[in-house]
């Protein structure tokens, strides 16, 4: 079986939640291990946890890169059905091809986000 060590940390507080700080002002952290087996292979990390278990964390785990994603292509100025049609081809695991971003739709893309001041402090500029 496959053990492997598994880090964590924290910041150290006291009584009271606050954090405890250091010589020179910055917070300090505990840190602290364990091992955990996970098997040799899918098969093995199955039999311990069970299939639904391993299907309900890799989900999560994909939800959230599915996440990163969106929310990178929408920052890009891509539209919906354009983001769509991203995730559709998108595998887990695989590194996505860039996607060349239209610098004009990002910059309509952020300017609908923002307030109206905002707005025209901008168009003021662009107008010189």
């Amino acid at each position: 079986m496959a053990k492997e060590v598994i880090n964590a940390k924290y910041g150290v507080k006291d009584e009271k939640d606050i954090a405890i700080l250091d010589a020179e002002g910055k917070p300090t952290y505990a840190n602290i291990s364990a091992t955990y087996d996970f098997g040799d292979n899918l098969a093995d990390l199955i039999a311990k946890c069970s299939e639904e278990v391993v299907r309900t964390n890799a989900i999560a785990n994909i939800r959230v890169s599915l996440q990163s994603r969106i929310r990178s292509l929408h920052k890009q100025g891509m539209t919906p059905d354009a983001i769509q049609s991203n995730i559709d081809a998108y595998v887990p695991g695989v590194a996505a091809a860039k996607v060349a971003v239209d610098p004009i739709m990002a910059t309509i893309s952020q300017f609908a986000n923002w307030d109206k001041a905002k707005q025209k402090e901008f168009l003021k500029k662009l107008q010189g």
